[in-house]
């Protein structure tokens, strides 16, 4: 089963600077994740883990949105970042 993570565009100090980074809860489907992100307090809780993640390297934090994994792992690989496996 391919989940949905909420997904945002973050600028770093590092190189590449620009990536996406995906929160940790999976979602069935993109309209689940949707929901979830639209609900009081869900983006300023992302928003307070990713920079307690980057800590001195962000910038800045860009759009919000749902994707699955191998779509930011495709996205991040056109920015110049390698390819994870987990």
């Amino acid at each position: 089963m391919n989940l949905w993570y909420i997904t945002v565009l973050v600028i770093t100090t590092l190189s590449p600077p620009e990536g996406y980074m995906q929160y940790t809860q999976g979602f069935k489907d993109e309209a689940s994740c949707q929901a979830f992100l639209n609900e009081p307090g869900v983006k300023e809780q992302v928003e307070a883990d990713i920079k307690w993640q980057t800590q001195n390297v962000l910038i800045e934090l860009g759009d919000y949105t749902c994707m699955q994994r191998g779509e930011a792992i495709e996205k991040n690989a056109r920015f110049g970042h390698g390819a994870i496996d987990i």
